[in-house]
């Protein structure tokens, strides 16, 4: 069933930029992740409390619909529904963060809009399987505030400390960001995105967030 979603979705969605990565890495993402939901469902209920196949459906939709826009995510959850016929998939939400969230929110005057909230969670999910995000849309949509109230909302409830790092790529040339070697000395010269990502090596009790906020070519 998962093979025939996937050529559905490469047949539909084949003119959409940002499905064209779906395939063997994404395939094995949703696996790991239902498989990592059944264990977790063992260990915490002595039995999987929802069938495997609503685990399988349930990973399908974290890992790919935060990456959909809204005609795109339409036509998958519709194939979904025609691959995974009559399988209903429970809506997870982490409650603790959400009430955190809402909380600062308040606090800082902001709009907790349903739409805008639902990609903070995605983000949330989707940063659990990922070491690199991406985070796309127009200008003045909150992007960077959208990463800085989840940010935020991790350093109130984890035990360690979370750091963000901002910088913008297009501000540096590729030897200012990454780093060059010195040919008449032979010595490595870190760049500062080379120089962020190995302090936040030498900080393991540290959760360290690095977030190129800028345009994209």
């Amino acid at each position: 069933k998962l093979k025939t979603l996937y050529n559905f979705t490469t047949i539909q969605l084949s003119e959409s930029k940002r499905m064209s990565a779906l395939g063997v890495r994404n395939l094995m993402t949703v696996i790991q992740l239902a498989g990592q939901a059944k264990m977790e469902s063992a260990a915490d209920h002595g039995e999987d409390q929802i069938s495997e196949m609503e685990m399988v459906v349930q990973a399908i939709r974290t890992v790919n619909i935060p990456r959909m826009s809204a005609v795109d995510k339409g036509v998958f959850n519709a194939m979904i529904g025609d691959v995974f016929a009559g399988v209903q998939a429970p809506t997870t939400t982490v409650q603790e963060l959400v009430d955190v969230i809402s909380a600062m929110l308040r606090k800082q005057k902001m709009d907790k809009h349903a739409t805008w909230m639902e990609k903070i969670l995605q983000l949330h999910a989707i940063m659990d399987l990922n070491h690199g995000v991406m985070v796309l849309g127009a200008a003045a949509l909150g992007k960077t505030s959208l990463i800085s109230v989840l940010q935020q909302a991790h350093q109130q409830l984890g035990a360690n400390t979370f750091s963000l790092n901002k910088m913008n790529p297009k501000s540096l040339t590729v030897q200012q960001m990454f780093g060059w070697q010195s040919i008449s000395q032979g010595q490595w010269h870190d760049g500062t995105f080379s120089f962020l990502f190995r302090r936040a090596g030498n900080q393991p009790i540290m959760t360290t967030w690095i977030v190129l906020d800028g345009p994209i070519d």
